[in-house]
């Protein structure tokens, strides 16, 4: 098969369409097998193609194409689309404000704008020491043991007790954004289609909650992030309600499974290697780099997707206004 990258129609004028093109086929079974098995599948499809299709339209498989498309702003983030992809029609899930992991455009640059201070590396780090504490506190619980199973008991609970004390919510309510931020989450799941009731009701007492933190933080300002997020303002621009609510939805999204997941990803990691890790014991600043390598090597997120907002002509192909592609 030849290389569809350098496939020229006959006249500029009328590109050929990625839909009727004949391209290798990603296995619906692709992502099942164990880290090495699923590289190897990618490997194959990539020395074959540039692209290929997948069950929900194309997989961008090189790294040129994947850093092009992810760079043109006319391929939109399709996280606004997941409800659709789900085949799920409740307007609820549907007609939602975009959050600031989905907008696009002036309104992305805007809600960047305004919370670019409170999500800043110095943030972080005052968040440090706690972040600390909570590691020891789990692993104490499992060190006398002399065994744990680490995703279980250290990576899963984790994230719920820092995003918690980043917004300024009581230990006593660590539980509550723990169901919640199960439930919520369903909806990145196959199953979401029968999970929709949960998922709502999840989404509205968490709604609620924020709400009620908002309306306290404006008489009583706190060290927090939901105070930090309501004393924003640029130019007199300032985050509505259902912004703040929204942003602590993303915070909650963003925060949670990929923490969790990249901390398990990274343990397994450093057993497959025990020399790296009998090395960062005995070099702990080298802690920086272990992170960006561990990341490189098993990312908890390996893809992402896009969605064309328009007719889009690249490599003389057209992907038609609509079409889903994953780099």
């Amino acid at each position: 098969m030849s290389d569809i990258g350098t496939r020229t129609p006959a006249t500029p004028s009328a590109p050929v369409s990625v839909h009727d093109l004949d391209l290798p086929v990603v296995p619906l079974d692709a992502r099942d097998g164990t880290r090495d098995e699923t590289a190897e599948i990618y490997h194959s499809l990539s020395a074959e193609s540039w692209i290929a299709r997948s069950q929900i339209g194309f997989s961008i498989l090189h790294y040129d194409d994947v850093t092009a498309i992810l760079r043109d702003k006319r391929w939109h983030n399709a996280v606004a689309k997941l409800p659709e992809l789900r085949g799920i029609t409740d307007p609820a899930f549907i007609d939602r404000p975009p959050s600031i992991l989905a907008a696009e455009g002036d309104l992305h640059v805007r809600l960047r704008r305004l919370v670019a201070k409170a999500f800043s590396p110095r943030e972080a780090d005052r968040l440090r020491p706690f972040m600390r504490d909570v590691v020891h506190d789990l692993v104490d619980d499992v060190a006398a043991a002399g065994r744990a199973d680490v995703a279980v008991d250290i990576c899963e609970p984790y994230p719920i007790p820092i995003i918690c004390e980043l917004l300024g919510a009581p230990r006593e309510d660590w539980q509550l954004f723990s169901r919640w931020a199960e439930d919520v989450l369903r909806i990145f799941n196959g199953t979401a289609l029968d999970e929709l009731d949960v998922i709502k009701q999840a989404q509205l007492e968490l709604n609620d909650y924020v709400r009620e933190m908002i309306a306290r933080r404006r008489s009583d300002p706190r060290e927090d992030l939901i105070t930090q997020l309501i004393a924003a303002e640029e130019e007199g621009d300032r985050l509505s309600t259902e912004e703040l609510v929204s942003m602590v939805n993303a915070v909650i999204v963003g925060g949670t499974d990929t923490t969790r997941n990249q901390l398990g990803c990274a343990v397994g990691v450093f057993c497959d290697h025990p020399e790296q890790w009998a090395l960062l014991a005995e070099r702990p600043e080298l802690a920086p780099q272990a992170v960006e390598e561990v990341m490189r090597y098993f990312g908890a997120v390996r893809g992402t997707g896009r969605f064309a907002s328009e007719d889009i002509v690249y490599r003389d192909i057209l992907f038609p206004a609509g079409t889903f592609v994953f780099p």
